[in-house]
């Protein structure tokens, strides 16, 4: 679990450093697509929910979890997000149908 933590926050200082340069750069049409962002993200999150979850079971009593929820509640709303977005995407798709 510790390994796994560890790549994962060597993963957060590579993303934090390309995000950073990503923004400096002037040509912004050379930024990664959704599916090429979303497929380097999946494998890290992936990772990261199971360690989450094994962090929560494992800690101390009486341990200080609140980062565990606020990674939780972002996450729903992210979810929420993308929902709320197929669900338009596909009205708009049965709305050009009729």
């Amino acid at each position: 679990m510790e390994d796994k933590l560890e790549r994962l926050k060597i993963a957060d200082q590579n993303f934090n450093e390309v995000y950073d340069s990503k923004l400096e750069q002037k040509a912004k049409q050379n930024f990664p697509t959704i599916k090429e962002a979303r497929a380097e993200l999946k494998p890290l999150i992936a990772d990261l929910l199971p360690t989450l979850r094994m962090i929560a079971r494992t800690a101390p009593e009486g341990t200080d979890l609140s980062w565990v929820d606020l990674i939780d509640e972002q996450t729903n709303q992210v979810m929420a997000q993308i929902a709320a977005r197929r669900t338009r995407k596909k009205n708009q798709e049965d709305a050009g149908e009729e």
